[in-house]
């Protein structure tokens, strides 16, 4: 009865959120805190007093207020984009054309979609030496976004080769421009992304992904035939599952041609 009781006020406490800890120490005896000398016992009486200390004693006063540099560090843990803007354009004023403030600028740009403000500053750190895959791939998804295409897909070949993932590089690319329904940059964006591919050997399975994705755009853009022979390359590159292609809702417009389910056919079924 006192343990059900106790669980029932431990429940009540997680229901309104409040400030409560609970330790169950089923091997120790009633009143083990005054009476047991075991290390559990030891272990669970430390518990509950730093608990305590950490509840009722006054904790000391705030540090010094972080420098800039951890301030653009701590906005971009938190992925809040201005702050860590304004933090490192701060300390450019203090380290002008410093190479590792501009290049986590422009990285900050980048991936805060402030892409034509990314790309001069992105090209300014590598003129001043950074030639990291990171800055390479910042730059080519900044240009690839400003429609920038064949400068885009150079320097994302670029940080594959300072070696980028290629995966991470290509499998996302035109999927901003679909999110916004552009499905004529999405095409040329993935047709990109499928030459790029093509060249790289170890990058099978992303060359199969990407085609699968122009097809999905083809589809989405009402061109079927298009779509068709997307999606025929693919399936006979091994793409697969069955469920993802019958289920994506990318491809609804193929779903009724004859077409769709003979090309599911040759497609090997999910495990």
């Amino acid at each position: 009865m006192i343990k059900e009781g106790i669980r029932g006020l431990f429940a009540q406490a997680v229901t309104e959120a409040a400030p409560w800890t609970m330790v169950e120490a089923p091997t120790l005896p009633h009143a083990f805190d005054a009476l047991d000398e075991s290390v559990e016992s030891r272990r669970v009486v430390k518990q509950t007093i730093a608990w305590l200390v950490d509840r009722l004693v006054t904790p000391p006063p705030a540090g010094p207020v972080p420098d800039l540099a951890r301030q653009a560090l701590t906005a971009t843990y938190g992925q809040d984009w201005a702050a860590a803007g304004t933090a490192l354009r701060a300390m450019l004023k203090a380290e002008p054309g410093s190479r590792e403030v501009v290049t986590a600028l422009g990285s900050v740009l980048a991936r805060g979609g402030e892409s034509v403000a990314a790309i001069p500053v992105l090209r300014q750190a590598i003129a001043l030496g950074e030639d990291s895959a990171q800055v390479h791939l910042n730059l080519g998804q900044a240009l690839v976004r400003t429609d920038e295409l064949d400068e885009g897909f150079a320097e994302l070949a670029r940080a594959v080769e300072a070696g980028a993932s290629p995966g991470f590089v290509y499998n996302q690319l035109g999927v901003p421009a679909m999110q916004r329904g552009d499905m004529a940059t999405a095409i040329r964006i993935w047709e990109g992304a499928v030459a790029a591919t093509a060249a790289l050997p170890q990058a099978a399975a992303v060359h199969r992904t990407v085609i699968y994705n122009l097809a999905c755009a083809h589809a989405r853009a009402g061109q079927s035939d298009a779509a068709f022979e997307r999606l025929g390359q693919t399936i006979a590159l091994g793409f697969g599952p069955r469920a993802i292609i019958a289920r994506d809702e990318d491809l609804v417009s193929l779903r009724a041609d004859p077409r769709f389910g003979a090309l599911l056919e040759k497609v090997a079924p999910s495990p």
